[in-house]
C-alpha cells in the first residue's frame, strides 16, 4: 500500500502565485482547467482562494458527468463550465491555439477566450492514466508550448508517475522531425508541479551518449524547498508507520 503525506494549507493555489510570478503572467489571462469543481474536489481552492493572483484566473471547470459541479460554481464570473472531462479540455485548448493566430489588436481571440497561459489538472482533466489514453492530448499540448503558451500541470499525484506520462510529448516532438534546439525551445514552456504541488520541475532537451533527445528534468530548490515535508517529520512519521506495520 501507499501513504501519501503533504503539507498542511498547501493547495493549488501556492503553486499558480508562484506559475504567475515566475513566468510574469497576466492572472486575467491564464486559464485553470480541472474536473473537481464540487464539495471536497482539490480544484475549488480556485474558487475560495483570496491570493492575489490565483483569484483573478478564468476557470475552466470540466467535470465529468457523474460528479458535475453545483449551479453555484457553473454560474461563478469566472467559470467556464463544459462538461465532459479530458475530451472538453482537449477541445477548449484547441480554441485557445486557434486564437494564437487569429487575435485581434486587442489580444482577443475569435472564441474570446483571450488565453495565453495554461495550468491544469492530470487526471480526469487531461486523461485517465496515461496520457497516450486520451489520443491527440499531447500533440496538441506540443501545438500549444510551440505557439509559445506556457502550460502547466499541478497535481497532486506523484512527480515521477507524472513526468512519466508527460514524456509522450517527447515522442511527439521527436515524430516530427525538429531539431534538438526547437525540441529544447518547446518544453521549456512547461512546467510540472506535483507531490501535492509541493515539488517544481523544469524540463529541458539535451542529447544524451547515443545522440538521442532525452526530456530532463530540473527541481527548482527554491520552490520545492519552502513547501516540502522537513526530514526530522519525515523521520518520526518513518518510525511511527514502521510500529504500525509491525504491530
Amino acid at each position: 500500500f501507499t501513504i501519501e503525506i503533504f503539507v498542511t494549507d498547501l493547495e493549488k493555489d501556492v503553486a499558480m502565485e508562484d506559475y504567475i510570478a515566475s513566468r510574469k503572467l497576466e492572472p486575467k489571462k491564464t486559464g485553470y482547467f480541472g474536473d473537481e469543481f464540487y464539495k471536497g474536489g482539490n480544484d475549488v481552492i480556485f474558487i475560495t482562494t483570496q491570493r492575489p493572483n490565483a483569484s483573478q484566473i478564468k476557470i475552466f471547470a470540466v467535470n465529468v458527468a457523474d460528479l458535475p459541479a453545483p449551479e453555484e460554481i457553473k454560474n461563478h464570473p469566472r467559470v467556464t463550465y463544459r462538461e465532459g472531462g479530458p475530451e472538453s479540455t482537449k477541445t477548449i485548448f484547441k480554441e485557445i491555439l486557434a486564437d494564437q493566430s487569429k487575435k485581434e489588436p486587442a489580444g482577443v481571440g475569435t472564441s474570446g477566450l483571450a488565453i495565453d497561459a495554461i495550468a491544469t489538472d492530470y487526471d480526469k482533466t487531461l486523461s485517465e492514466g496515461a496520457l497516450k489514453n486520451n489520443p491527440g492530448m499531447a500533440e496538441t499540448i506540443v501545438d500549444l508550448l510551440t505557439a509559445g503558451v506556457p502550460f502547466a500541470v499541478m497535481s497532486g499525484s506523484n512527480v515521477n508517475t507524472q513526468m512519466e506520462r508527460m514524456s509522450l510529448m517527447k515522442d511527439v516532438m521527436a515524430a516530427r522531425g525538429l531539431s534538438i534546439e526547437e525540441q529544447d525551445r518547446i518544453i521549456s514552456n512547461f512546467i510540472l508541479y506535483g507531490n501535492g504541488v509541493g515539488s517544481k520541475y523544469t524540463f529541458r532537451m539535451v542529447n544524451d551518449e547515443k545522440g538521442e533527445s532525452v526530456m530532463k528534468a530540473y527541481l527548482d530548490r527554491g520552490y520545492s524547498d519552502k513547501n516540502r515535508i522537513p526530514q526530522d517529520d519525515i523521520d518520526i512519521i518513518k518510525v511511527k508507520l514502521e510500529e504500525i506495520v509491525k504491530n
